[in-house]
């Protein structure tokens, strides 16, 4: 049976450095030892696809969960509960055929 070469990936080589808490430090070490990792696995694991997952969704322009402080929730209601103003231009654009039904 001949010899198949298998591709490399290539090697890491760039570094990430993050500070962190010791506790926080703990608790991905318990979490890597459970899953029989090693903690560079363990957050390249963890970290990868969340990243993947931002890239992929236009750099998070359709994120559907949005966090908000206090004052900034208080003001995005007072908002919702405004009553309507009227806006000619809107109307205007709303109420125009679109272009592809323009003869």
């Amino acid at each position: 049976m001949p010899k198949v070469k298998k591709s490399k990936a290539p090697a890491p080589s760039e570094v990430i450095q993050v500070r962190v808490t010791a506790a926080f430090k703990r608790k991905v070490q318990k979490a890597a030892k459970a899953q029989k990792k090693t903690v560079r696995d363990f957050v390249i694991d963890a970290v990868g696809p969340a990243a993947e997952a931002m890239v992929q969704c236009a750099d998070g322009l359709d994120q559907t969960v949005f966090t908000l402080d206090a004052a900034a929730w208080e003001r995005f209601n007072e908002l919702l509960e405004a009553p309507e103003r009227d806006m000619p231009g809107l109307r205007r654009l709303l109420t125009k055929p679109p272009a592809w039904e323009s003869p």
